[in-house]
């Protein structure tokens, strides 16, 4: 029992309950599909019971997979659970019309974690991910909403056999520019969230209305943990090998991640291994006396911008510090900075602590609010 797809496996092949023999297991099972169609056409609604077969009912009753809501007439799920195994079976079998099913189902949200599952049952019981790939075309009509397409494309992600099943499907990922990895990344960083329940609280923020303390607890989402966690730990070993076409939603997703930890924990969770990678790419694009030269490029008027990523790497946080006192733009760093130059958003500099005996070794990115060009590391301490 490796996942949660063989779990679902083991309660289908039991009909719902503890008994495997054929006969009855069947009946239950025929039972959950007749009210796994109901549950998909009338979502949160009880289930009529009369036309079923009454034994198999009962036996569901009694296993604790249904509950009565009308004695004798209609029937709910035990917990949700269960309606969202019965509702992966009846979108698994409606693989051929997935759309329309969705349809059928009025895009209610509870097809969500259903979809999901069935995404990640074609992933580990596929060698290439192509069946994957299937359903995931099948759900990107125009008129369906885009949730759909995302909630199958962070399915590798959900699954405790992620780092298997991601490796499984690298092919199929990188393909035709890594587009499907382009995607999945976008899906994991707007997805895969969690809100900042501290707004919510009113003795923290009692001059705030209910609508604002709810805007600014979306606003300031930060990571999902454990589904961020694993996809970064599979980019991480990859990083230098990635096209440079999924730059625009990989930099995101890193300096987000980087900046979910305190400097303690950091070391944990692969933010040394991004900085050491951003640092290396800021070696390579701002070298002798290039590097003054790749950030003055002015033509019409244009905003001024960087080379070759330059900016992109400087804007990875990297708050991995081995020392006690991080040292965060102190007034001596701030007057040896070069002239200034405007910029659209904060620059981060990389700055190598190789000076002081409480922080050798350490590596730090300081947030320069100023509009100010970028100097390099060497040239700040």
């Amino acid at each position: 029992m490796r996942s949660e797809v063989d779990l679902v496996e083991l309660w289908w092949e039991h009909g719902g309950a503890d008994g495997i023999d054929f006969a009855p297991a069947q009946g239950r099972r025929n039972v959950l599909l007749a009210l796994g169609e109901q549950l998909l056409a009338n979502p949160g609604h009880p289930m009529a019971i009369r036309p079923l077969d009454t034994q198999s009912v009962d036996e569901l009753l009694r296993a604790g997979v249904l509950r009565n809501v009308e004695l004798g007439i209609s029937v709910a799920f035990s917990h949700d659970i269960y309606e969202e195994w019965i509702l992966e079976r009846i979108l698994r079998q409606r693989r051929g019309d997935i759309a329309e099913a969705i349809r059928d189902g009025c895009e209610d949200l509870q097809l969500a974690r259903p979809l999901q599952l069935l995404a990640t049952f074609l992933l580990e019981r596929s060698e290439q991910g192509n069946d994957w790939a299937k359903l995931l075309a099948a759900v990107a009509e125009e008129d369906l909403r885009a949730i759909w397409s995302r909630v199958v494309l962070a399915a590798p992600v959900r699954s405790v056999r992620s780092a298997e099943m991601l490796d499984r499907i690298e092919s199929v990922l990188i393909r035709d520019n890594a587009g499907l990895l382009r995607r999945l990344i976008l899906a994991v960083r707007t997805n895969e969230t969690v809100r900042d329940l501290r707004f919510l609280d009113e003795s923290r923020f009692p001059d705030l209305t209910s609508d604002q303390r709810e805007q600014f607890a979306s606003e300031a989402a930060g990571p999902e943990i454990v589904s961020w966690m694993r996809l970064i730990t599979w980019l991480v070993p990859r990083l230098d090998s990635l096209p440079t076409q999924i730059s625009g939603e990989l930099f995101p997703l890193l300096e987000a991640w980087v900046s979910a930890f305190p400097a303690a924990f950091a070391r944990y969770f692969h933010v040394p291994e991004i900085a050491a990678w951003a640092l290396q790419r800021l070696g390579k694009t701002d070298s002798s006396n290039e590097r003054e030269d790749s950030w003055e490029r002015r033509r019409d008027d244009k905003p001024l911008v960087p080379c070759d990523w330059t900016l992109h790497y400087a804007t990875l946080q990297y708050r991995y510090v081995r020392c006690r006192r991080p040292v965060f733009c102190q007034p001596r760093i701030r007057s040896r900075l070069p002239r200034a130059a405007s910029f659209r958003r904060p620059v981060l500099l990389p700055l190598l602590l190789n000076r002081h005996p409480e922080q050798e070794g350490g590596l730090i990115f300081v947030r320069l609010n100023l509009k100010t060009a970028p100097m390099a590391a060497s040239n700040l301490v």
